[in-house]
């Protein structure tokens, strides 16, 4: 699995079918499942899930795995959106889905479909997990000694209106808001 100009190409096109796919998957998922208009942000999120869930595999997988590696990643972005609205988490550009929930897919879809040296499925899901475990606890772990310090927290008024406005100024997805 060492680096080649050979390679180049092939992750140059399981990347982009990836990022496509999983747009097409976001588009497909709102329009037919939700019956719904489908968001500028979404889209683009969605195309972040396949990069995401890619990066891991796109030297070791062939296209048409890389294109379902892809429409995964659209469909974990769509459901890891609208599972932590339902939570009340409110995640402003939907890093989790595509960073965390797409990520762990792209480390357990490398064990999956990895050509080559042998990648064992358990380990790269072993992996995938802790890497994210890791990541939350020592987030957490700066976030409680900021939050001491300087009281980062935001008004409930605030966070009750949601940051995606208050901070950003626009609604990250306008298909939730809606609804509610």
């Amino acid at each position: 699995m060492d680096f080649s100009p050979d390679s180049v190409g092939k992750i140059v096109l399981n990347t982009t079918l990836a990022g496509c796919a999983s747009a097409w998957a976001v588009i497909a998922w709102r329009w037919i499942i939700n019956a719904d208009k489908v968001d500028l942000s979404t889209i683009l999120n969605g195309i972040l899930g396949g990069l995401v869930g890619i990066t891991a595999s796109s030297n070791v997988v062939e296209p048409l795995e890389s294109l379902i590696i892809g429409i995964v990643s659209g469909v974990i972005v769509i459901l890891g959106v609208d599972w932590l609205s339902k939570k009340k988490v409110d995640d402003a550009v939907g890093a989790i889905p595509v960073h965390c929930f797409c990520g762990i897919w792209g480390g357990v879809a490398t064990g999956v479909f990895a050509h080559g040296d042998k990648i064992h499925f358990v380990t790269q899901l072993l992996g995938s997990v802790l890497i994210h475990l890791w990541s939350f606890i020592v987030v957490w772990l700066v976030f409680k000694v900021l939050n001491y310090i300087f009281g980062i927290r935001v008004s409930q008024e605030t966070e009750k209106s949601g940051l995606d406005w208050q901070e950003h100024g626009e609604i990250a997805y306008l298909s939730l808001e809606k609804k509610e």
